[in-house]
């Protein structure tokens, strides 16, 4: 049946298991988990229940009321009831002298005649048609005997085979011939009798001693050999006495002056010294690098290192020729190394940072402050002189004052928040009132209070009233942090303070930062995630701890949101689809072997010597007809961290070796595939579907591909999610940035296609959208925006209802009667109930931090109290 995608198809699903035991009037299917409501036909009066889509298609699904009926009707049946129906279905084949009934799922004693042994079975089992597990053995059997009889190998026949591949050489012992798979005693006319397995014998395998002499190697042969590999600039020596491959040995490169040991096989079958393979491999590129190399870094023509020539080559070109860079103290990369400033000397940086613009901090410095001041003061002041020696911010300058042309010096500091250097300017400015002087001096101020104030929070803030409020560096200013949605009133001073003590910032940032001492250090939890299979994506700024979520990356490509304490605790990637391995197993074997293998249960109730303790064993694929079957040992079988426990983990590998154990038993060859490396790789996927069919030995010819057509086995997971995927994208006019399907509860990323705005949520909340919008376009909805207001005036006497309530319990009247919201820039009047008197306006806030404003006697004593 194919899948559910609408309420027709659920329909049309439900029928072909239940036929016509359901009415479907009410049915609406949303989703797989959405309950929908559905009418069982069998009561007198139609039942009405709910059921989700995947309840009712379970082994366990359908109407609850009717399956506790039948329970009923089999629990209650008693001993003679059982009797009296085993009897009509199965005669006279068993004796049920020893039934013990207490139920139909409690298992009971039958005695079979034909075998004379008693055997125990479940009662509603064996009311079904199960009987005694010998007499079903047997008709197997007896129905399998051609298949056996046309796959067995006689011992004339292997003698036949074994003749012709091998003539005369071998005599054999008819004796201890018992089949083609096992083992036969060969008698090698050199060496004596040995055992082989016959069916190796008669393809070609030989006596392990003749192959084991015919594959000796003198030292002078092997010498040989490595001359005419690596000429004379190699030099051997033979610690020990020739012993054939293991003999260790000791190696010398005379061009590089390296010594090493290593064992003669791996010399002669190795590439030699390390250090000519790696100089013969970058010939070409270091050729090519050379040669782009600008002219003013010609010393480092000699280099050796590709890798630091690109990155030479490449910071050149951004910063314009102002830096020199040498060789011994670049690493790589991702490690950092040192950049000479022709003005200021040197500096440590990460490359990759040089190259994205970041160059020497005090040139950066330097060109900072003069853009600052140059916003600040325009053209009145010469900045040619300026020379930064360090990035402080009191360091001395010398700048020259056009109007009045004289040269002096001054802190950075100072100049920056407005202090005169020049005398001539000094004194006019003391001539204006300090009125004034505070009107002319405001932009300076605020443009230096928003630079320090950046400096010191890094733009954390909001200040939405400073042009009113900041005249000096001790006025209070209004501070509103948008993470926490918190305003405060520092002096401006104390806001961007430095020195011993820390500058006044959000108490409740303040209190995140304590709690953030506690966590896990983010080099310790990247290498614990990556112990788990993840990759951690945040910065170390945006890392908060190991309780809250993060973006990470699993070995299977999907970039999920997702709490790290969890992963330690055994989760793992919510989007992983942990079947595609065994899929693609599947597929290649079926098409390989020419057979097909499907998941096949063995139970307990026949073969219970093999299946015992468990109730059944799984096998991933299974061919009856061959008697072939796989294993696909994904992480499940073997990365502990997939278990909650380790009793779990333990539980697998045991289940695993008992299938082994149940395949050899039953003749069935099991091919055990261990886990692919992620992304699929062709050449990986081939090298170990190769070793396992190599070691399951099997009688059927096969030949992989080479190379293997990797994408033709992939299985297409979750299409019909894409699918719905994209056309939701289009219905909402949005375009969806990822291309595969991770479940309906995964952040896509959404594009508008009308306002360019980029967003993240999941398919399922985009799906219950009310607007087919992005938000952005919603909100200039006019429409909308008109919705949002009338909805919200409803709410508006209810509102004011409860100020007034509240300010009641401090003792104050409201005497406004309209309400103008809770910003913290909205005031509203208040007047004493026990003086009558107007009280300084209160915010919203402050009358729920139950701050009066009154300063009467009644008032004063509940600050007290």
């Amino acid at each position: 049946m194919s899948r559910v995608h609408d309420t027709e198809s659920f329909i049309a699903k439900s029928r072909a298991k239940y036929d016509q035991q359901f009415g479907y009037q009410d049915a609406i299917y949303v989703d797989a988990r959405t309950p929908l409501v559905l009418y069982c036909l069998h009561h007198s009066a139609a039942k009405k229940f709910e059921v989700t889509p995947d309840r009712h298609f379970r082994k366990k699904g359908g109407c609850r009321q009717c399956k506790a009926d039948g329970a009923r009707a089999r629990h209650g049946k008693g001993r003679d009831g059982f009797i009296a129906e085993a009897q009509t279905l199965h005669g006279d084949a068993f004796d049920y002298g020893a039934v013990d009934y207490i139920n139909a799922h409690i298992a009971v004693k039958i005695y079979c005649r034909r075998h004379e042994r008693q055997f125990e079975q479940v009662p509603d089992v064996h009311l079904r048609g199960a009987g005694c597990p010998r007499c079903k053995g047997e008709k197997i059997s007896l129905a399998n005997e051609p298949l056996y009889a046309s796959k067995r190998v006689l011992f004339p026949e292997f003698l036949t085979r074994a003749r012709e591949r091998h003539s005369d050489y071998y005599q054999y012992d008819e004796a201890s011939y018992r089949g083609f798979n096992l083992d036969v005693t060969i008698i090698c006319p050199e060496h004596g009798p040995f055992s082989q397995r016959a069916q190796r014998h008669a393809e070609g395998s030989d006596c392990k001693d003749c192959v084991s002499e015919s594959l000796k190697l003198t030292e002078q042969d092997w010498r040989a050999r490595i001359h005419d590999k690596f000429g004379s600039k190699l030099t051997v020596t033979i610690q020990t006495p020739w012993s054939g491959f293991a003999t260790p040995t000791h190696a010398h490169c005379s061009v590089h002056d390296v010594h090493w040991s290593v064992k003669a096989q791996s010399l002669l079958v190795g590439n030699g010294c390390r250090e000519c393979v790696r100089l013969q491999k970058n010939a070409p590129r270091l050729e090519a690098l050379r040669n782009a190399l600008p002219p003013n870094h010609a010393h480092l023509l000699n280099c050796e290192n590709p890798n630091f020539l690109e990155f030479v080559i490449a910071a050149d070109k951004k910063h314009s020729m102002r830096y020199q860079y040498a060789e011994a103290q670049f690493v790589s990369m991702s490690r950092y190394c040192e950049i000479t400033c022709q003005l200021h000397g040197w500096s440590r940086m990460l490359p990759q940072a040089h190259l994205d613009g970041q160059g020497c901090n005090v040139c950066d410095y330097q060109r900072a402050f003069i853009a600052n001041a140059l916003a600040l003061f325009g053209e009145r002041n010469d900045y040619s002189r300026v020379a930064f020696q360090s990035t402080s911010a009191k360091e001395v300058i010398t700048v020259r004052c056009v109007e009045h042309e004289l040269v002096s010096s001054q802190s950075a500091e100072a100049h920056l928040r407005g202090s005169h250097f020049c005398p001539q300017c000094r004194a006019a400015s003391r001539k204006l009132s300090t009125a004034e002087r505070r009107q002319r001096n405001q932009p300076s101020l605020i443009q230096a209070f928003k630079l320090e104030a950046f400096q010191t929070h890094g733009g954390k803030y909001q200040y939405p009233a400073l042009e009113n409020e900041l005249h000096t560096w001790v006025s209070k200013v209004t501070v509103f942090c948008p993470e926490h949605s918190f305003t405060f009133t520092p002096s401006a001073a104390a806001h961007v303070q430095q020195g011993r003590r820390s500058p006044a910032g959000c108490q409740r940032c303040k209190g995140d930062a304590s709690r953030l001492r506690y966590r896990t250090p983010y080099q310790v939890l990247r290498t614990r995630l990556a112990e788990h299979g993840f990759t951690f994506l945040e910065q170390e700024e945006d890392y908060v701890n190991q309780s809250q979520k993060a973006f990470m990356r699993c070995n299977e490509g999907h970039e999920v949101y997702h709490v790290p304490q969890k992963i330690f605790s055994g989760r793992g990637c919510p989007d992983c689809s942990p079947f595609v391995g065994e899929a693609i197993t599947r597929s290649v074997l079926d098409s390989v072997l020419r057979v097909s293998l499907r998941k096949k249960r063995f139970y307990q109730n026949d073969h219970p010597a093999l299946v015992t303790p468990h109730a059944w064993l799984e096998l991933d694929g299974y061919d009856a007809t061959h008697q072939i079957a796989f294993e696909y040992q994904g992480a499940w079988h073997s990365q502990r961290q997939r278990h909650k426990s380790e009793a779990s983990y333990r539980e697998q590998l045991q289940r695993d070796a008992q299938k082994a154990v149940m395949c050899k038993a039953l003749h069935i060859a099991l091919i055990e595939v261990h886990e692919f490396e992620y992304p699929f790789q062709a050449v990986d996927v081939r090298q170990k579907l190769e070793s396992a069919l190599l070691k399951a030995n099997l009688k059927r010819p096969w030949a992989l591909p080479d190379p293997l057509p990797l994408q033709a086995h992939t299985p297409m997971l979750h299409a019909q999610g894409l699918k719905s995927l994209l056309d939701l994208a289009k219905a909402h006019n949005l375009t969806v940035k990822e291309k595969a399907w991770y479940g309906k509860h995964h952040h896509y990323t959404w594009t508008c296609n009308a306002c360019e705005h980029v967003f993240k949520t999941s398919y399922a909340l985009r799906l219950k959208a009310k607007w087919p919008q992005c938000p952005s376009c919603v909100t200039r909805n006019s429409t909308v925006r008109a919705q949002a207001h009338a909805a919200m005036r409803v709410h508006y006497p209810r509102h004011l209802e409860s100020l007034r309530s509240k300010g009641q319990k401090l003792g104050l009247t409201l005497l406004d009667s309209e309400w103008r919201t809770t910003k913290p820039g909205v005031t509203y009047r208040f007047s004493c109930t026990h003086t009558n008197k107007e009280v300084a306006p209160r915010t919203y806030n402050n009358i729920l931090k139950r701050v009066h404003g009154c300063r009467c006697e009644v008032h004063r004593q509940m600050r007290f109290e």
